[in-house]
């Protein structure tokens, strides 16, 4: 598992609903007469005895949604003192002074409704923070404090990200103190304010946003206004800083969708609103994206009670109170966290004190990896990043220096958080113009199974005969071995080979076996042929990303020593002879197939370029073929390790060539997509496409981020309405 804070994973639930119902209504409708929620929230955390405070509230009905109410708030006694109405989605705040002694509660009214909430209790002694975040320029905090904390001297800190951008002492007086932030030493986004006293405790923590309006600015033109069926498009996006510079090397995604179909409001999440806001939020927050489209005094009210009601995430305190808090930047962490423990064969008994290699049979994500078990078997390392299901060879010495064999068992290895979040079910109110996307998505359901080419037809008993041929994904082999009962007896695969395949020699015996195929021309000093595995070369060149362009592959030993890199030398940019031979001796004889050679003379091994100069052996494995389920050799053990799923291009047509799959229907509602893509030098970049066959206006959004951090957003439309 990488290992990092949950909180800072990206998660959202999803509903999912069956288009079939929708279109039919057997959906669950919102049921107008459901129960409803308030909850309250006073200012700075606490109501404190004998200080005026502000207590922010958010009322909400079952779906959790935002609901407009009123009510009043009374003592004890029944006495009135004071009333309250919800001014945005379902948020609010009223004045309050919490009497010594007195409990307080809240009668509500909503619609024919009405229920009866209690009050937070007010403490004793304390501080509260009040904070008026309306001016431009400055945030004024006031800190009244009780008897007891008068005349003493507190800390506050403000924290952006994690980062302590002001740490400032306070004198704490009688009658309150005032401090003025000016807010040009935040950055843009979520703020906490939190004091603390002498002993480094928190007294009193208030969230704030912060929003200078100084983002980059993002321009859309596009080639044509007027949109024809599959005609050729070309977007060009500009990007500049807020004083009109052009910002280079910035990252963005770009949808381009059919308005018809999916129109997309300013007022919903961009990677603005989540970026500096909703990821700081405990609660999912509805329409993120109207905060930072309008910029009205009543705007940043709405946006203040967001602060106050929807909770933030707390820091640990003890790293960033220090006199010296130091560098707050947390390492950057990649790949894959694997741990477990190592067993001796068929036994409880741990490997103690013993060492396993782990090599990676993929070829686009190669990699060596080395750890060491501790004195309960118990090992862990850093590997890179690498696909699901990677097939990967493990071999067990112990302390001895003897190869042995073992059971391996993995803790569970996730690339995400394993945090598991309970989101509550509740009713969905369904908007009703989405029966005409899912009736559009219907029908092109039922034209594209029309056009659909791959589908295949199922036909009766057939005999086919002919004369057996050896054409093979890499060309007809100049020779193949089959392996028979009588081969499989033998210890290795080299001394299996040895004598049967015609114009191979084989030298050496064990970890020292030479291979040469004879006949090929090349006069490089190393003579070995490529070797490829069930389809995975074994001794394909190491990419320059794990070389670093020196032949050395890096490798991180476990235990004790995770973080300290080691080096082995790869012979001619590849692996060493050693370890490609202790991959071939993990393979048993009884397990093998067939083995194609292939020399580079007259042969199709040319294909391979420079990796197949010295000829290519290729090995089919049972294994691979699917008629064995485990291979196993003295100290060697195939597994596989989860991963990530691979990137899959987005697809869209390309009408400028003829294809036979342009005679379907081109109904695509996203009608282009690119998850990453870079601005130049001058900040500008280009994007082209085709339309679709009925989109008359499309709708453009971008996401990016800059290098120095700051997110960017647009929302836009070409073509007529």
């Amino acid at each position: 598992m990488i290992e990092d804070d949950p909180d800072f994973f990206y998660d959202r639930p999803l509903n999912i609903l069956m288009a079939d119902e929708i279109l039919n209504g057997n959906y669950i409708e919102f049921d107008r007469t459901m129960e409803f929620d308030i909850k309250f929230f006073p200012e700075g955390g606490n109501l404190v005895e004998g200080i005026p405070s502000r207590v922010a509230f958010k009322a909400m009905d079952e779906t959790g949604r935002g609901i407009t109410l009123k009510g009043i708030i009374v003592n004890e006694s029944g006495k009135t003192v004071t009333d309250f109405i919800s001014r945005h989605d379902g948020m609010g705040s009223f004045s309050h002074f919490p009497e010594p002694d007195r409990k307080y509660y809240a009668y509500v009214k909503y619609e024919m409704y009405e229920k009866v909430f209690s009050l937070p209790e007010a403490i004793p002694e304390g501080i509260v923070m009040h904070v008026n975040n309306l001016k431009d320029s400055t945030l004024l905090v006031l800190i009244k404090p009780s008897e007891n904390y008068i005349n003493s001297q507190i800390t506050m800190l403000a924290i952006t990200r994690g980062i302590v951008y002001l740490k400032q002492k306070v004198i704490l007086n009688p009658e309150g103190t005032l401090v003025t932030i000016p807010k040009s030493l935040l950055p843009n986004g979520s703020c906490q304010l939190t004091l603390f006293d002498q002993h480094h405790l928190p007294l009193a923590e208030r969230l704030v946003f912060v929003n200078e309006h100084r983002l980059p600015k993002v321009t859309i033109l596009a080639s044509s206004e007027k949109l024809k069926p599959r005609q050729p498009m070309a977007v060009d996006l500009s990007l500049q800083d807020p004083d009109g510079r052009p910002i280079e090397n910035a990252v963005f995604s770009i949808a381009v969708t059919d308005c018809t179909h999916l129109n997309k409001k300013n007022e919903e999440e961009s990677i603005i609103s989540y970026l500096l806001l909703s990821s700081d939020l405990k609660t999912y927050l509805a329409n993120s994206g109207y905060y930072f489209n309008h910029f009205s005094k009543e705007v940043k009210v709405h946006l203040d009670l967001v602060m106050l009601t929807h909770g933030w995430r707390r820091y640990t305190w003890k790293n960033v109170t220090d006199d010296n808090p130091g560098d707050q930047e947390k390492a950057q962490k990649t790949g894959f966290h694997i741990e477990g423990t190592a067993y001796k064969e068929n036994t409880l008994d741990p490997l103690v004190n013993g060492t396993i290699t782990f090599l990676s049979m993929d070829d686009h994500f190669p990699g060596i990896w080395m750890t060491s078990t501790n004195g309960t078997g118990q090992f862990s390392l850093r590997a890179g990043m690498f696909p699901e299901s990677t097939k990967i060879i493990s071999k067990s010495i112990n302390r001895s220096g003897r190869r042995v064999n073992t059971d391996i068992l993995f803790k569970k290895n996730e690339p995400y958080s394993s945090v598991q979040k309970e989101y509550q079910k509740f009713p969905i109110r369904i908007d009703k113009n989405i029966n005409g996307y899912l009736a559009f998505c219907h029908q092109k359901a039922y034209e594209d199974s029309i056009y659909n080419f791959d589908e295949t037809v199922l036909l009766s008993e057939i005999m086919v005969k002919g004369e057996k041929y050896f054409r093979t994904n890499y060309g007809k082999p100049d020779y193949r071995l089959e392996v028979t009962e009588e081969m499989a007896n033998f210890q290795d695969i080299f001394q299996m080979m040895k004598g049967r395949i015609a114009g191979l020699r084989i030298s050496g015996s064990g970890i020292n076996t030479q291979v040469q195929i004879r006949g090929n021309s090349n006069f490089t000093v190393e003579k070995t042929p490529m070797f490829i595995l069930d389809g995975v070369p074994l001794n394909n060149p190491i990419p320059e990303s794990l070389t670093g362009g020196e032949g050395k592959a890096q490798i991180y030993a476990g235990g004790d020593l995770a973080s300290m890199p080691l080096s082995i030398t790869a012979v001619g940019s590849s692996i060493d002879r050693n370890s490609l031979n202790a991959i071939l001796l993990s393979l048993q004889p009884s397990e093998i197939e067939k083995i194609d050679v292939l020399k580079t003379m007259g042969s199709s091994s040319n294909g391979f370029g420079y990796r197949g100069h010295n000829g290519v052996i290729v090995i089919y494995t049972k294994l691979g073929s699917g008629k064995l389920e485990k291979r196993r050799t003295l100290g060697y053990e195939e597994i596989r390790l989860p991963g990530y799923s691979l990137i899959k291009e987005f697809y869209h047509p390309d009408y400028s060539k003829e294809n036979v799959d342009h005679i379907k229907p081109d109904h695509r509602i996203t009608v282009y997509w690119h998850p990453l893509m870079t601005t130049d030098a001058k900040g500008r970049a280009e994007v082209k496409f085709y339309n679709s066959d009925n989109a008359t206006r499309l709708q453009i959004e971008i996401n990016g981020i800059t290098r120095t951090g700051q997110p960017f957003h647009t929302l836009g439309t070409i073509g007529m309405k």
